[in-house]
């Protein structure tokens, strides 16, 4: 064994070591709760921040399906007779189409 500074040998107890190793083994432990509970936090918010975005594309998406209802809405309204003729030639195409197959 090495020598001490006072020229003896140092003698560790069986049980000091065993203790040091404990106490490591206890603080790792509780370093890898904390960074757990840090990552939980970080994946929490970020959950929050997706929805939040999620929610609001959602919302311009309806506002756009709505604007673009009124604004067909109002085109009928100004022209019906044009506007029945362009839904009947779009019929005839497409019962032309889905007949060719």
């Amino acid at each position: 064994e090495p020598d001490s500074p006072s020229g003896q040998a140092s003698i560790t107890e069986p049980g000091q070591e065993q203790g040091s190793v404990r106490e490591r083994v206890g603080e790792a432990g509780e370093h890898l709760r904390q960074v757990g509970h840090i990552a939980k936090e970080s994946a929490r918010e970020g959950l929050h921040r997706v929805r939040d975005a999620a929610r609001e594309k959602y919302e311009e998406g309806v506002d756009a399906v709505r604007q673009f209802g009124e604004t067909l809405e109002d085109r009928i309204r100004h022209a019906p007779i044009k506007s029945v003729l362009i839904a009947a030639g779009a019929g005839f195409l497409l019962s032309m189409m889905m007949g060719r197959r």
